[in-house]
């Protein structure tokens, strides 16, 4: 018998199947990994959060208390098995032992997949992963471990409603997604054809440049791609009103020319109308070396 979302009567996913999971240490990043999962228009029956012995301390967007450490370690009992996938579960309850959070989102199109892998990352979550029905594929902020990954399953009749991928918030989330997979077709792809973008930097130096149209957009990013070896690269607060998209983030790694390490803090605002980007300010600080 093949392995569905099945539920026991608790409302306990006993196989994580068109799920994205991820572990997350600190209570309120899972917090606000929740609230941005349920901005991006995920449904409050997709998301599912283990935390807790019987479930009394559990972060749970539905309000349901469930004992789910006890019954997850029993399915595994009962399924386990040679799959790769089992290991990643195996590793889930010793995260659940360690008190950590582990959110599960019901993403079956690759899209949602992406945008849920995202938001997870954004609240540093650990150990990523699209649990498909006969495959895994691990995220892990720029998408390691995609090798072999599950097809799009947007034909797969779904449960519940999908996910708004039109929204400000998850086009640009989007954005950042193929950004750190080095994907810029599919980035272009956020980006209106005759999109703005400005950015204002002093790393160290003073610089001010502006792209106009998706030709100078996709020079942008290769600029950077080409200048920097980014090791880390961190999505932190997202304010959202109406059609604006504001980020406040962090990056760091080394200047591929010299290798020298710094680290920058930027802010960024996006206009999104229609479901793409049509204008974007950053302003790009670096702290760092200090000069």
């Amino acid at each position: 018998m093949g392995q569905g979302n099945r539920k026991d009567d608790g409302g306990f996913i006993s196989y994580p199947t068109n799920r994205v999971v991820g572990a997350i240490e600190d209570p309120r990043d899972a917090r606000a990994a929740i609230d941005a999962l349920l901005r991006a228009g995920f449904t409050r029956d997709a998301i599912d959060v283990l935390h807790g012995e019987g479930g009394l301390d559990r972060l749970d967007p539905t309000g349901d208390e469930h004992g789910f450490l006890a019954r997850f370690q029993r399915t595994l009992i009962r399924t386990a098995g040679p799959a790769e996938e089992y290991k990643h579960l195996r590793r889930h309850v010793e995260d659940v032992r360690a008190g950590r959070f582990v959110v599960m989102v019901l993403a079956k199109r690759a899209t949602e997949r992406d945008l849920a892998a995202q938001i997870l990352s954004s609240q540093r979550a650990e150990f990523i992963g699209f649990y498909g029905r006969w495959a895994y594929q691990a995220f892990d902020g720029d998408r390691t471990g995609a090798e072999g990954a599950p097809q799009d399953s947007s034909s797969a009749q779904s449960s519940g409603e999908s996910a708004d991928l039109s929204s400000p918030f998850a086009v640009v989330t989007r954005m950042f997604a193929a950004f750190r997979a080095r994907d810029l077709d599919s980035l272009l792809e956020t980006v209106h054809p005759e999109s703005r973008w400005i950015y204002v930097g002093a790393n160290p130096r003073l610089s001010r440049a502006e792209f106009t149209g998706r030709a100078e957009v996709r020079r942008f990013f290769e600029h950077i791609l080409d200048r920097l070896e980014i090791a880390a690269f961190h999505t932190g607060q997202f304010v959202v009103e109406g059609d604006t998209v504001v980020v406040f983030g962090s990056e760091s790694g080394t200047v591929k020319a010299t290798q020298q390490p710094f680290r920058n803090e930027w802010s960024q605002k996006y206009v999104v109308r229609d479901g793409l980007i049509v204008g974007m300010a950053e302003y790009n600080v670096q702290v760092e070396p200090r000069r």
